[in-house]
């Protein structure tokens, strides 16, 4: 390492002692097993030992990363209510964005007239219909299979 970045370290050392000397509340450190993650939690447990870490287990993680994450000590590993496929069947797939999410619904609302593709927009007020001229306009950008398919989006 090059003095710069440890210089770098000692600096954020330096400011995270500063935040938890002045803070009363208990720290708990967000743990994803991930590189950043591990580097934050090394650096906070250089100073404060014992401050605690969540691991969020979701079933999605690779079975090296739970084994990773149940590695270290004070680590809670918490697990969510619905199974991610029962978030799936009830809320939709999640997306980027509430914006691709919306332009996914109307785009499956298109109504092809005389050879020119209409879209539906939001009722918003103020809100216009736009007309665009056939499958190779810029909109195309939404994957097929996504507008095709009948499964349930979510944009929250």
């Amino acid at each position: 390492m090059n003095q710069e970045t440890i210089k770098l370290f000692d600096n954020i050392i330096e400011q995270m002692a500063l935040v938890y000397k002045h803070d009363s509340r208990p720290w708990m450190i967000g743990f994803s097993g991930g590189k950043d993650s591990t580097v934050l939690l090394h650096l906070v447990r250089q100073l404060y030992p014992d401050v605690r870490a969540v691991f969020s287990n979701t079933g999605l993680e690779y079975p090296e990363i739970q084994r990773f994450v149940k590695s270290f000590d004070n680590v809670d590993i918490v697990t969510p209510a619905m199974r991610f496929d029962q978030v799936i069947s009830h809320y939709g797939y999640p997306l980027i964005s509430k914006e691709v999410a919306e332009a996914i619904y109307y785009a499956r609302r298109i109504r092809s007239q005389n050879g020119n593709v209409e879209r539906e927009r939001s009722k918003s007020p103020g809100a216009k219909t736009r007309r665009t001229h056939g499958p190779k306009d810029k909109r195309e950008w939404l994957d097929r299979k996504i507008l095709e398919s009948r499964r349930k989006l979510q944009g929250k």
